[in-house]
């Protein structure tokens, strides 16, 4: 699926319907962030749909474990790239297991609230102010804390 301004899913007769379900949740998580006026980083944006869309996140974190012991975890500036150019499928799908892993990993260790509150401060502050106000850290710190965390759990 893709959103571009439109919501784009491919229908196919013999499609599984519980992946055009989850396709589309997670598509209409990108139509209404938008509506919304949000401009999140594509990290958070990715994260939130598939959070919504009910992403196994335990099968992203595995994923990350093999990619940390191949040294293949995605950069933090990576992270801040549009995906969509990027041809390395699994290049695109580390970041999108990251994405999901990073999004609920501050759930987990801040609350739910936090990224609630973190959607609003986003339209008008970016990311660096609203991570220090909300979690009392640069967000280079926290993307930090949180890929040693998954390296952690390869050792």
């Amino acid at each position: 699926g893709l959103y571009d301004g439109r919501i784009r899913l491919p229908v196919e007769e013999d499609a599984d319907a519980d992946i055009f379900e989850a396709t589309l949740l997670h598509e209409v998580t990108h139509a209404v962030l938008h509506r919304a006026g949000f401009h999140l980083p594509t990290w958070l944006g990715e994260g939130l749909a598939q959070w919504v869309e009910g992403k196994d996140v335990l099968h992203a974190r595995r994923r990350l474990q093999d990619a940390a012991r191949a040294g293949q975890l995605p950069s933090a500036s990576a992270l801040r790239e549009q995906w969509v150019t990027w041809s390395d499928q699994s290049r695109v799908q580390h970041a999108y297991d990251f994405a999901l892993s990073l999004t609920v990993w501050i759930r987990e260790d801040y609350g739910q609230q936090v990224l609630r509150n973190m959607l609003i401060a986003l339209q008008e502050n970016d990311l660096k102010v609203v991570s220090q106000r909300l979690l009392g850290l640069r967000f280079e710190v926290l993307e930090q804390r949180h890929r040693d965390w998954l390296e952690e759990m390869v050792e």
